[in-house]
C-alpha cells in the first residue's frame, strides 16, 4: 500500500465531527493558552528542571521519562505545548468517539471545554513536563474507551493503557473512572439497561481496573528494586504500603467532599462568575438526568432507580480517588482533570432527549449552548490571569535574584566561597492579584523563590542566581543547610534583606531569609 492510499483509507475513516472537535480542541486551546506557548514563564520547578530527565520512578511514574522522550529534556515552551494540545485534541476525539458524539456543536464544545481546562492551564505552567502528562490523559481517555467496547483484546489493551497512565501521573486514573461511571448511567438512563446488565458491566470494568493497578504496582516494585531506591513519601506515597481501612472512610470521604466543593465552588475570595456558572451547570445537569429517567421509565423500577442514585452519589467521590489509595494524599492543581467528565455530561445532553417535546429540546440546546460558551470564555481569563500572574512572579523574583548577586559581590570572602546555602523563606511574596483572582491554576504566589519541597530538594534561589546573573554557586545540602540555620553566627544575621543578612559562614556564602532552613521538613 502506497503512503497515498494509506491516507485515502484512514480518512475514510475519520467522522466530520471528530475534525470539529480537534481542531476546536486547538483553536480554543490556543486562545487560552497562547501567551504561554510562545512567553519563557517558569515556575519554581522550572527553573530547577529547565532539563531534566524526569527519572521519578520514585514517585511511582516510571514511565514518565518515556512520555516526554519526544520532546526531549528540555524546557521547550512552544514545543512541548503543540504536543500537549496535540494529544488533548486526540483525547478530546476519543471522547467524541466513546460518547457517539454526533452534532457538530456538541463535538466543538467537547473540545474547547477540555483544552481551556483549569487543569491544563496548571498543567503548562509545569511546561517541562506537560506533553508527558497530555499524553497520560491520551492514553486515560483511551483506556476507558477501549474497557467500556468490551472484548477481551480491548479489556487487554484498556488495561494496559490504563498501567501507562498510572506510570505517567496516577491522578489521571480519575478520568478514566468518571467517563466509564457515566457510560454507566447513559445506558441506565437512555438504553434501557436492567440493574443486572448494569451491574455486570461494572464488575467488568472493576476487574479491569483493579488488575491494571496491580500490574502498575508490579512494575513499581520491579523499578525500585532495579535502581535501589525508595519510594517517596511525597504526598503521602509511602504510606501505599499500608493499605487502606475502614477506619479511614469517614475522613476519606470528607476529603473528597471538600475537594469537589473546592474545585466547584471556590468561595475564598468572595462569590465569582466562575462558582455560579459552576452551580447553574451542576442543578441543570442533575435536572437534566432526573428528566431523562423519568422519560425513559426508569423510576419504574426501585432497581435501577437505586442504582442511578448511587452511580450518581459515587461520581463527585471517584473524582479523588488517590484518597482511597493514600488518606495522606494533598490533591492540587494538577490532580483535578477528572471533574471534566461533569462539564462533558453537561454538553453530552445536547445530543439527548431528542424526543422530548420540540421547544423543551430547542431551549435545551440553546441553554446548553449559550452556558459552555460563557463557561469556555470564562476558563479563558482564568488561563490568561494565570499567565499574567506568572510573569509577574518572574519579573519580580528575577529582580530579586538580580538584588542577591549584587549583594553576594559585595560581600567580603564571598570571591573565595563556591558553595551557597539560602537559609529560610522569602518574604512578601504575594503578588498584587493573588488575592483577587481564583486560586484553580495553583500560580497565586507572588515569587518563584520558593522554600525547598520534597521534589525540589535543591534550592530555586540557587538555581536562579546561576541560571539568571551568570554564577556557578553549588547547592549546600539540606543537612548542611540544617546545621548553618542553628549556628550562633547565623542567627545573629539580620533578615534579608537588611544589611548583613547575607554573610560567609564556615566556608559557606549564607543569605538568611527568615528563621530556619527553609526546608520543608
Amino acid at each position: 500500500m502506497y503512503p497515498e492510499q494509506f491516507f485515502a483509507t484512514v480518512k475514510k475513516h475519520i467522522r466530520r465531527e471528530w475534525v470539529v472537535c480537534f481542531v476546536s480542541a486547538f483553536v480554543f486551546g490556543f486562545i487560552a493558552h497562547f501567551y504561554k506557548f510562545v512567553n519563557w514563564l517558569p515556575n519554581w520547578d522550572s527553573i530547577v528542571f529547565r532539563y531534566d530527565a524526569q527519572d521519578m520512578a520514585h514517585l511511582g511514574r516510571w514511565f514518565l521519562g518515556a512520555a516526554c522522550l519526544p520532546s526531549t529534556y528540555y524546557e521547550l515552551p512552544w514545543l512541548n505545548s503543540l504536543l500537549s494540545m496535540f494529544y488533548l485534541a486526540l483525547a478530546a476525539v476519543c471522547v467524541c468517539r466513546m460518547f457517539r458524539v454526533r452534532t457538530s456543536v456538541a463535538a466543538a464544545l467537547t473540545g474547547g471545554l477540555m483544552a481551556a481546562f483549569p487543569t491544563v492551564t496548571s498543567t503548562l505552567t509545569y511546561c517541562y513536563v506537560a506533553d508527558g502528562y497530555c499524553m497520560a490523559l491520551l492514553f486515560a481517555v483511551l483506556s476507558a474507551m477501549l474497557i467500556d467496547d468490551g472484548g477481551k483484546k480491548r479489556l487487554v489493551a484498556g488495561g494496559a493503557l490504563l498501567t501507562l497512565t498510572l506510570g505517567i501521573y496516577q491522578a489521571y486514573i480519575s478520568v478514566t473512572i468518571l467517563l466509564l461511571l457515566i457510560k454507566l448511567i447513559e445506558r441506565l438512563i437512555f438504553d434501557g439497561e436492567t440493574a443486572k446488565e448494569s451491574l455486570q458491566r461494572a464488575g467488568r470494568f472493576l476487574v479491569c481496573g483493579v488488575s491494571a493497578g496491580v500490574l502498575y504496582l508490579i512494575i513499581v516494585f520491579l523499578s525500585l528494586k532495579i535502581t535501589n531506591t525508595p519510594l517517596s513519601d511525597y504526598l503521602g506515597l509511602d504510606s501505599n504500603s499500608s493499605s487502606f481501612n475502614l477506619l479511614y472512610l469517614p475522613r476519606v470521604l470528607y476529603h473528597c467532599a471538600k475537594t469537589f466543593e473546592g474545585f466547584f465552588f471556590n468561595l475564598e475570595n468572595g462569590i465569582s462568575l466562575y462558582a455560579v456558572l459552576n452551580a447553574v451547570m451542576l442543578c441543570a445537569l442533575i435536572w437534566l438526568i432526573i428528566c431523562a429517567a423519568k422519560r425513559g421509565g426508569l423510576f419504574k423500577s426501585p432497581s435501577r432507580t437505586l442504582l442511578l442514585i448511587v452511580y450518581s452519589v459515587a461520581a463527585p467521590i471517584c473524582a479523588s480517588p488517590l484518597y482511597f489509595i493514600s488518606p495522606g494524599t494533598a490533591y492540587h492543581n494538577l490532580m483535578t482533570m477528572g471533574f471534566y467528565a461533569f462539564y462533558l455530561f453537561f454538553i453530552l445532553f445536547y445530543e439527548r432527549l431528542g424526543d422530548a417535546p420540540e421547544r423543551f429540546v430547542k431551549r435545551k440546546n440553546w441553554g446548553i449552548l449559550l452556558l459552555s460558551a460563557v463557561m469556555l470564555f470564562n476558563f479563558t481569563l482564568i488561563s490568561n490571569v494565570a499567565y499574567h500572574k506568572l510573569q509577574l512572579a518572574f519579573y519580580s523574583s528575577y529582580g530579586e535574584a538580580i538584588r542577591m548577586a549584587d549583594r553576594i559581590e559585595q560581600t567580603d570572602g564571598t570571591s573565595e566561597c563556591d558553595t551557597l546555602a539560602v537559609l529560610g523563606i522569602m518574604p512578601g511574596s504575594e503578588a498584587y492579584s493573588a488575592q483577587v483572582s481564583l486560586d484553580l491554576t495553583g500560580v497565586t504566589d507572588g515569587s518563584l523563590l520558593r522554600p525547598d519541597d520534597y521534589t525540589v530538594n535543591q534550592s530555586v534561589i540557587t538555581s536562579t542566581l546561576n541560571d539568571y546573573c551568570r554564577k556557578n554557586f553549588k547547592f549546600a545540602t539540606a543537612d548542611e543547610r540544617r546545621a548553618l540555620a542553628q549556628n550562633p553566627e547565623v542567627l545573629a544575621m539580620p533578615m534579608w534583606p537588611e544589611s548583613g543578612s547575607v554573610a560567609v559562614v564556615d566556608g559557606y556564602i549564607v543569605i538568611r531569609l527568615s528563621e530556619g532552613s527553609g526546608l520543608y521538613d
